[in-house]
């Protein structure tokens, strides 16, 4: 349960160079810097924040790429993160060592620098524990040039996946599985109350409803939406891409707290997450208590009904 304000820093990260590794020492400056300036308890960077967005590609050599969850190139976030006292999302490509498989993935590391582990809140694997969340929603697409292929790529996640932390219980989707409502729900009927959305998006009908998309989200689900979006051109092997910027703070009422330049990287934005937000909206927007699941079903199914519980968490079930 979130008892306390937090301050937010939004990494909007800029292009990267084709390369699998040495791109995050700018990165981990800048992300250092800005602590220093200022604290914050909560980090979200963009998606793949480690690499290129090479998904905007068919180049085969990425297939046998990725990060492991114990990845130097990670561990230099989790010193960050203990140095300034701080959590950090952080998206990456992550190489599963007991599949070799690729994923779209994001890790949350806590003030101590350490992994935090995630439960699944939704699957086939309801209810296990796993040290990071898997994009569920691969995006392929081919109506502009390069496209996208992330089914190329990267294995589907299996489900939603909730991370118990001291600021409260956060659940990340990563960029689109923000377009699918059963993405939202399954993150906030497990009590989720912030949800982190890295972001890599260029196709201009996709930038235009962005805003639209996560501020309705927000606010039918009563949480803070924290989305952290890929700025700048950045040049692959076929092509050059315009990444949309444009990182956002949204609060439950669907009102953007703060905004980041569009089409620009290499840089971050703060917003405070104000608990009473919270409460305001349940005071004045009740989906969850009007909700009718047994409508929703059809002869034979079984209404979806999440039974997560922690210390952190007092939450409402369906």
């Amino acid at each position: 349960m979130m008892e306390h304000a937090i301050d937010v820093l939004v990494v909007q990260g800029g292009p990267n160079p084709w390369q699998p590794r040495g791109n995050v020492s700018s990165l981990a400056s800048l992300i250092d810097e800005e602590l220093q300036t200022q604290p914050a308890q909560l980090v979200v960077l963009s998606e793949l924040a480690l690499t290129p967005y090479f998904a905007a590609s068919l180049d085969r050599s990425w297939l046998t790429e990725g990060h492991k969850v114990a990845d130097t190139e990670i561990g230099l976030f989790a010193e960050i993160a203990e140095r300034h006292d701080t959590h950090i999302v952080v998206p990456f490509a992550e190489r599963d060592p007991a599949t070799d498989t690729l994923h779209n993935s994001t890790l949350i590391l806590d003030r101590n620098g350490q992994v935090v582990p995630g439960i699944y809140c939704s699957g086939p694997k309801f209810g296990e524990q796993t040290p990071t969340f898997r994009k569920v929603h691969l995006s392929e697409n081919n109506n502009s040039t390069p496209g996208v292929h992330e089914k190329y790529f990267f294995n589907a996640g299996q489900g939603f996946v909730v991370f118990d932390t001291d600021l409260g219980r956060i659940g990340p989707v990563i960029c689109y599985d923000r377009s699918f409502p059963e993405s939202w729900r399954a993150v906030a009927d497990a009590g989720a109350q912030i949800v982190p959305v890295p972001i890599a998006t260029a196709r201009p009908e996709r930038v235009r409803m962005l805003q639209q998309e996560l501020s309705v989200a927000a606010v039918q689900n009563g949480v803070f939406v924290i989305a952290a979006c890929k700025g700048g051109i950045e040049t692959g092997p076929n092509a050059s891409v315009t990444y949309s910027g444009g990182s956002m703070v949204i609060g439950p009422s669907g009102s953007v707290l703060a905004q980041a330049p569009a089409r620009e990287g290499g840089l971050a934005i703060r917003a405070r997450l104000d608990p009473a937000e919270l409460i305001e909206h349940t005071q004045t927007f009740h989906y969850r208590r009007d909700r009718q699941p047994t409508a929703y079903s059809t002869p034979g199914s079984t209404p979806s009904r999440v039974h997560l519980t922690s210390p952190n968490y007092q939450g409402v079930t369906p």
